[in-house]
């Protein structure tokens, strides 16, 4: 009856892990794809927080499975092989997690931002990859529209066609033609507030790994010493 309380713990465990892992890994996926493409921000050193949870998050769906599988058969080497990963994966977990916390520097962003926009005349480059970034997050100026306004070298500023969009074809045409949100808060919300979110997902996982990790090792031994008994 302790057997089947502690297989049902375990399969339960692994399966709220699955269920995590699945988040995470299409949170962080979101978040590279939308905010690391865009050339102005591939720089960020938080992209390669996203790359090891991505990975992690792969690693803990097999060992899952294969915890799973081997402790329903009592295969005890494949779950002693899935404890050592779990443990490693531990690890990277915690990796991950810190990593994103360490590097979610609001500041640095807005300082960068304010520096290639008040020189986005004189440089060609940087037009260009603010266009790229405004059509690919659907953001506009630093903290809006308006930016584009403000006089620059003496002439009325004009709203770039790449702060536009599509009444009713975009959920983010509101309140009008042009995107109202600037880029600042969104990179803020994709790549610190939405990263955040899936720091604490990775910081609870590996909790529950660690768990898992203990309780595939006492299942190994229950399943290895019942087969030298047959």
């Amino acid at each position: 009856m302790a057997s089947n309380h502690l297989k049902n713990t375990f399969h339960a465990l692994n399966i709220l892990l699955l269920a995590s892992a699945i988040i995470e890994i299409v949170i962080a996926a979101v978040i590279y794809g939308k905010v690391y493409r865009v050339d102005l921000l591939s720089s960020l050193k938080s992209a390669s927080a996203e790359i090891v949870l991505m990975t992690s998050g792969v690693l803990v769906i097999v060992c899952a499975v294969f915890s799973i599988y081997s402790a329903n058969k009592d295969i005890g080497w494949i779950l002693y092989l899935c404890g050592v990963i779990t443990f490693a994966n531990f690890v990277l977990q915690i990796a991950g997690f810190s990593m994103s916390f360490h590097f979610m520097l609001v500041s640095e962003v807005k300082s960068w931002m304010d520096h290639t926009f008040a020189n986005i005349d004189e440089m060609t480059f940087a037009r260009n990859s603010w266009d790229r970034m405004q059509n690919t997050l659907s953001c506009c100026g630093i903290s809006g529209s308006s930016d584009w306004l403000k006089n620059r070298n003496g002439m009325p500023g004009t709203i770039p066609s790449s702060c536009s969009c599509k009444m009713g074809l975009d959920e983010n045409c509101k309140s009008g033609p042009n995107y109202e949100v600037g880029c600042l808060s969104t990179i803020q919300w994709l790549t610190f507030d939405l990263a955040a979110g899936v720091a604490g997902l990775a910081a609870a996982m590996a909790f529950i790994q660690f768990i898992v990790g203990v309780l595939t090792f006492i299942l190994a031994r229950r399943a290895s010493k019942q087969s030298m008994r047959i």
